[in-house]
């Protein structure tokens, strides 16, 4: 199961893998023991920029179009959005959180609408 295991806000996303694996350990976070499927998500102070560490010293690293601020309900759908290539697609990710939203604002107005 992929999950997102923590978040960093403010990271300084210039840094190399030494330095954000430093970052974490900083947390008691050892980015050498992640288990398949389990990511951490450093994010920049302009929330613009989303690098993500996964096993094996993997890191995939989004930047927003036109340095727009990301929505940061995309962070959950992370994981299941990763492509073939190893990076993820922002709008993939932007559209899992619109729909859960979309969701979950039925959900709570007890309609009886449904999403496809």
């Amino acid at each position: 199961m992929n999950k997102v295991i923590r978040v960093f806000l403010n990271t300084d996303l210039r840094a190399n893998h030494l330095d954000i694996s430093s970052h974490a350990l900083e947390y008691k976070i050892n980015v050498n023991h992640l288990k398949t499927g389990e990511h951490i998500c450093f994010i920049n102070r302009a929330q613009t920029m989303i690098k993500v560490y996964s096993k094996n010293n993997i890191i995939s690293f989004l930047k927003s179009p036109k340095k727009q601020k990301l929505d940061m309900n995309i962070i959950s759908h992370i994981p299941d959005s990763f492509n073939v290539s190893g990076g993820f697609s922002y709008p993939k990710l932007l559209k899992k959180a619109l729909v859960n939203r979309l969701k979950d604002s039925i959900d709570r107005s007890g309609s009886k609408l449904k999403l496809l």
